[in-house]
Formats: structure tokens, C-alpha cells, sequence
């Protein structure tokens, strides 16, 4: 018994060594830490209609010409949340090079974009769907059905300061309401509203955090420089850049030059919102009744596919889509859920101001990682 159990022993024991000895050392960073403003923040997004749906934190770390953003962020929508996993990232503006990388950890690759050319969290809704979008409302759109004439009926961005107080994550606050609104009519009375509600909680600067804000400040006038996408400050500032490139991506790119012109002016006109976001929920929503609105799919195949082709088509081939995946309801109550869903809710939460330390190293890309496309 006592050389069985001796022998046991010793196997275990050269199992535990053998495998000790195929694990990769571990790599220390010793590059230099360097003081940076770093701000703290968790965030949510539902995605299109609950597809794509994701949740996480980041820190982001921000010099006069320099930021990097690391984070953590996982799917949380019935489908995704089963296959898609944890997402580690870490977003990269140099001003300095005039370059911009996004960093995929988990699978040691990355892209690299001309500054403001990549697309945030609209890149991976890109990447399910599509990157054609086509004019909504533009004349000689070949998706509209013959003889159906859209006409923009009336535009408006209205910011307003309401008076409400509260404390969120243990900063005083008090709140800004935008009310973001895009109408337009077919010529028998069909209507489509575009509506935007933008909710914004700002706290005033702190001694606290004065430094930090400082360097931000910095960095976001060189940043929106180097756009030069013509955003006024107060929406830029109410809007986190993730959900102003998705809204980009799928809505702002398709109006027409001087509807954009216009909406721009309005916002331009508004008043000043004044103190540090550090709450902020972006809403979507949209209702058609319009020519355009995408019809029923006849065949088979036809329902099965996800139309991608413009902006009406993904809303109601998304819907249908994910109502064919979904088992545990029955089709009509989802196909309701969905339809009155939002198109789109992003809220960001800031949970720390401060002055921190991040490595130089975080500042590149790491030269084992793949470069996946150029843009």
C-alpha cells in the first residue's frame, strides 16, 4: 500500500512540475509610469433594438496630445450574451503620429485610423450588419417605392437646464434635457419622427478636480480640431463620442448636406452647458408610417434575411431576425417588445476624476499583435 501511495505521490508531483514548466513566464512591464488624467466610467449600450447589447468600464488615461482608453465589456443580449464573451480592449489617439489604433487583447490584433476614422462601438455593429448606408431621405434613393416622396417636414434641438439636484456616484449634480427631434412626411400623410432624448447630469470642478479636467480640456480642443466635424461644444460635450459616431454611422451621415447644416446651426444657438458630464443617457426611438416603412418580406428566404441595405431595412429585418432566434417567447409578444423598443439607448456613468499613472507602454500597440486593416 505504502509504495502504491508512493508512487502516486511522485506522479502527481512530476504532473505538477511538467505542467508549472509549460506555462510562459510571465511578462513584467517595467516601462515608465507616466501621470495622466484619468477618469473612471461604467456604460451601457442596447445595440439596435437589443441586438449587439453590451455593458463594462473603462479607465481612460489622457495626456495634452495622447489618450488611451482600456476596456472591459461584455454582450448582454439573449443571444450574444451566449456566444460573444468578454471583450478586452484599449483605444489609442495619438495626436501626436495623427493616428488612432483600437486594440483587440483578447485576440492580440488591432486596427489602425487616421484620427476620428474609427468607429468606436459602431465598428462592431458594422461588422454584423454592414457598412452601406443608404440616404434615408435623399433625392434618387433607389430603395424608395416608385412614386414615394419623403419630405422633411421640421428639425429641432432644444437643450435645457431643469432645475432638478441629486448626488450620482457621490458627485453633486444637476441636469440638462435635449430634446432632438427629425420629422418628415409622404404625400399621402404617412409620417416619421426620428426623436432623441439626450439626458445630461453635470457636477461643477472641484480643487479635487481641477488638474484632471485641465488635461482633458487640452487634449478634447486639440481632438476636435483635428475633426473638424463642425459639432458645436455643447453637443459634443452631452454626447459620449461612442454613441455620437454610432448616431454618425447609422443617422447623422444620411441627411442630406443642408439638413445637416441646419441641425448643426440649431445646435450652435443653444445654450451652454456648463459644469462636467458625469451621467449622460442617449435614446433613439423612431416611428414610421411612411411609404418607405420597410414591408413584409414574401418568401421564405426573404424572412430569414437580414436587410442591411439602409437604415429602414435593418430596423425591421433586426426585429424579424431576432424574433425567429427567440424560443421562449411567442413570436407576436416579441415582435410587439421590439417594435416598441428604442432603436438605441447608450448611458454612460462617470465614477472617478483623478490624476493617475499609466505605463508608457500603453501608449503603442504591442509589436506581437496583428494589424488587421488600415482605414
Amino acid at each position: 500500500m505504502r509504495s502504491t501511495l508512493y508512487k502516486t505521490t511522485v506522479f502527481l508531483g512530476a504532473s505538477l512540475i511538467a505542467g508549472c514548466a509549460s506555462k510562459p513566464p510571465e511578462v513584467i512591464d517595467n516601462s515608465q509610469l507616466l501621470r495622466a488624467a484619468k477618469v473612471t466610467t461604467k456604460f451601457s449600450s442596447t445595440g439596435f433594438k437589443g441586438f449587439l447589447a453590451t455593458e463594462g468600464t473603462q479607465d481612460s488615461f489622457t495626456f495634452p496630445d495622447m489618450r488611451v482608453t482600456k476596456r472591459t465589456n461584455k454582450y448582454t443580449g439573449s443571444i450574444m450574451s451566449k456566444f460573444g464573451g468578454a471583450e478586452n480592449t484599449n483605444d489609442i489617439i495619438r495626436m501626436d503620429k495623427g493616428l488612432e489604433w483600437q486594440v483587440d487583447n483578447k485576440r492580440k490584433q488591432y486596427y489602425e485610423c487616421a484620427i476620428g476614422q474609427c468607429k468606436g462601438i459602431g465598428q462592431n455593429v458594422s461588422a454584423a450588419f454592414s457598412d452601406e448606408q443608404a440616404g434615408e431621405f435623399e433625392e434618387g434613393d433607389d430603395d424608395l417605392p416608385p412614386g414615394c416622396v419623403i419630405t422633411v417636414e421640421d428639425q429641432r434641438f432644444d437643450v435645457s437646464k431643469t432645475g432638478e439636484k441629486r448626488e450620482i456616484n457621490g458627485f453633486p449634480a444637476e441636469q440638462y434635457l435635449i430634446d432632438w427631434r427629425y420629422i418628415a412626411r409622404d404625400d399621402v400623410g404617412g409620417k416619421l419622427e426620428n426623436i432623441f432624448e439626450i439626458t445630461i447630469w453635470t457636477t461643477p470642478q472641484t480643487a479635487a478636480m481641477t488638474e484632471a479636467l485641465n488635461v482633458q480640456d487640452q487634449f478634447d480642443v486639440k481632438y476636435t480640431k483635428a475633426l473638424d466635424d463642425g459639432y458645436p461644444d455643447a453637443f459634443t460635450k452631452a454626447v459620449p463620442r461612442d454613441a455620437l459616431k454610432m448616431l454618425e454611422q447609422f443617422f447623422l451621415n444620411s441627411l442630406s448636406d443642408s439638413d445637416l447644416s441646419k441641425l448643426k446651426g440649431m445646435m450652435a444657438k443653444n445654450i451652454e452647458i456648463e459644469g462636467f458630464p458625469i451621467s449622460s443617457k442617449t435614446k433613439w426611438d423612431a416611428r414610421n408610417t411612411t411609404c418607405a416603412a420597410p414591408k413584409e418580406p414574401e418568401t421564405d428566404e426573404e424572412k430569414g434575411r437580414l436587410n442591411t441595405s439602409s437604415i429602414k431595412g435593418l430596423l425591421g429585418s433586426v426585429a424579424k431576425q431576432v424574433v425567429k432566434q427567440e424560443v421562449d417567447k411567442k413570436a407576436e409578444e416579441k415582435a410587439r417588445e421590439i417594435a416598441l423598443a428604442p432603436i438605441f439607448v447608450y448611458i454612460v456613468d462617470v465614477t472617478a476624476v483623478e490624476m493617475g499613472e499609466v505605463r508608457e507602454s500603453q501608449l503603442n500597440v504591442p509589436a506581437n499583435y496583428k494589424l488587421i486593416t488600415r482605414k
